[in-house]
């Protein structure tokens, strides 16, 4: 993708992979999303449904998700390929955190 993705697309990738992880689709109505600034500026958003949240990174183009223990369950790039090309598998995430 060029430049930020925009909101839609984060969104549509948040809500397959939530999908993906176990989250139910109403589990998603509404889906919680807000929009975090650091410092000032716009860093990224953070969306959240059932029991898992994810991060989106605007600087590094990045979704992580995570449980509400703070585990850190994937990872998806959003950064010149298609998102679901560039998912960390799930065991590669935790030894990486």
């Amino acid at each position: 993708m060029d430049g930020l993705p925009q909101a839609d697309a984060i969104r549509q990738v948040v809500l397959e992979t939530f999908y993906r992880l176990g989250i139910k689709p109403q589990q998603c109505v509404p889906l919680r999303e807000t929009v975090l600034i650091r410092r000032g500026e716009y860093y990224g958003r953070s969306y959240r449904a059932g029991n898992l949240v994810a991060t989106y990174c605007a600087e590094q183009h990045m979704l992580r998700f995570f449980n509400t223990s703070g585990v850190m369950l994937t990872a998806v790039s959003l950064c010149d390929a298609a998102p679901s090309g560039n998912e960390t598998p799930p065991e590669a995430a935790r030894r990486a955190a």
